[in-house]
């Protein structure tokens, strides 16, 4: 079990430093759509390989934890403002998502999940997940008013989730409570 433990901890690690870096990179195509122009991106591999599709006619579809992005336009041309909402929307996203994995590696080292630290740190993890689909809910809402080519579809898997993890969060509160009481008992 304590070799189970360990791979997970060093899995929630690796998985939210994953998360960090790709969000990172988000960021600095943000930055480089809003001041470098969409002409930059569209030159790197990235832009190349994920955002604009050559000889297409479909802006290419992007997916991250429930929120997808579709942009139909005509004569191969680039919505960029498409691509600054989604990519502003995916870096909040990722944010949320490495803040849970951190609180799941903080759980995962302690010694007793029935401490009133890890009822906190699985409370801040249903938040995060609620959070991921608030995001994608007003992303979608925001870019499907401004933009008629935008498609954006997002699912309340992580909202239930999310609702989940403050219910056992409830639990885990109620059973710390328990503890102490048979503390004070011996």
């Amino acid at each position: 079990m304590k070799k189970f433990i360990k791979i997970a901890v060093i899995i929630s690690k690796i998985a939210e430093l994953l998360h960090w870096t790709t969000a990172g990179i988000f960021l600095f195509f943000s930055g480089a759509e809003i001041f470098a122009g969409s002409e930059f991106v569209k030159s790197t591999a990235f832009g190349k390989h994920f955002v604009y599709q050559e000889n297409s006619d479909i802006f290419s579809g992007l997916e991250i934890y429930g929120l997808q992005i579709r942009c139909q336009t005509a004569f191969n041309s680039y919505n960029s403002t498409a691509m600054l909402i989604y990519s502003l929307g995916t870096v909040i996203i990722l944010c949320l998502v490495a803040f849970a994995f951190r609180n799941i590696h903080a759980i995962l080292k302690s010694d007793n999940p029935f401490q009133e630290t890890a009822v906190t740190m699985l409370k801040k993890i249903g938040i995060c997940f609620i959070g991921v689909s608030a995001v994608c809910l007003m992303t979608s809402i925001t870019a499907s008013n401004y933009m008629s080519c935008f498609h954006a579809d997002f699912n309340f898997t992580s909202a239930v989730s999310g609702i989940f993890m403050l219910c056992l969060a409830e639990y885990f509160k109620y059973a710390h409570k328990l503890q102490e009481d048979s503390y004070g008992l011996i």
